[in-house]
C-alpha cells in the first residue's frame, strides 16, 4: 500500500486540519471571551474597591460633620441632637420595616406605591415609540418598526411582572418571618 491511500481513510481525515475559517473562528470566541474573563474581573476589582472607599468617604463625612459640630457649637447640643435625630430617623425606618407584618396587605400596599411610577414610564416610553411601531410597514422603517415593536412588547410584559407576578410570587414563595419566628 502506498502512503496515498492511507491519508485517505476515514481515520485521517478526523486528523485534518480545520480551515483558516475554522481556525479564525474558534480564535475570535476564544479572544473574545478572554478578553470578557478579564473586563469582568477589571470591573469587579473596580467596584468593590469603590465601594470600600466610599464606605470609608461617608463614615469620614460623618466624622467631620461631627466635629465641626462640637468645633463650632460646644454649647449647643441641639445641634448634636438633629444630627443624631437624623440618623435615628434612618434607623427607625429600618426598624418600622423590619417589625411589619408581611402579607396580602403589604404586597397590595407595595403594588400601590409603584403603580404610579412604572405606568407613567412605561407610558411615556409607549407613547414616544407608538409613531414608530404603527408606521412600521412604511418605506425606510424597516428597522425601526419591528424594534419599536419588541421595545413596546417588553414594556408591557415588564409592567405585568412588575405590578402583578412579582407581588404574586412574593406571597406565594416569600419568607417572611421576622426574626424572633414570628410572622
Amino acid at each position: 500500500m502506498s502512503s496515498k491511500s492511507a491519508e485517505n481513510t476515514p481515520a485521517s481525515a478526523s486528523r485534518r486540519m480545520w480551515s483558516i475559517t475554522q481556525r479564525l473562528t474558534f480564535l475570535y470566541a476564544l479572544s473574545a471571551s478572554g478578553i470578557l474573563l478579564i473586563a469582568s474581573v477589571f470591573l469587579y476589582h473596580v467596584l468593590t474597591s469603590n465601594l470600600e472607599r466610599e464606605d470609608n468617604q461617608f463614615l469620614a463625612n460623618k466624622i467631620h460633620v461631627l466635629r465641626v459640630i462640637l468645633r463650632e457649637r460646644p454649647d449647643n447640643p441641639e445641634a448634636l441632637e438633629e444630627e443624631v435625630k437624623w440618623e435615628g430617623a434612618a434607623f427607625r425606618f429600618i426598624q418600622y420595616l423590619e417589625e411589619m407584618n408581611w402579607g396580602l396587605e403589604t404586597a397590595i400596599r407595595g403594588a400601590s406605591e409603584r403603580l404610579a411610577p412604572i405606568l407613567m414610564t412605561a407610558l411615556v416610553t409607549a407613547l414616544g415609540l407608538l409613531p414608530l411601531a404603527i408606521g412600521s410597514g412604511a418605506p425606510g422603517r424597516e428597522i425601526e418598526g419591528p424594534m419599536a415593536i419588541v421595545i413596546l412588547g417588553g414594556l408591557t410584559t415588564s409592567t405585568v411582572l412588575n405590578l402583578l407576578v412579582l407581588p404574586t410570587l412574593a406571597l406565594r414563595y416569600g419568607s417572611f418571618e421576622k426574626k424572633d419566628g414570628k410572622v
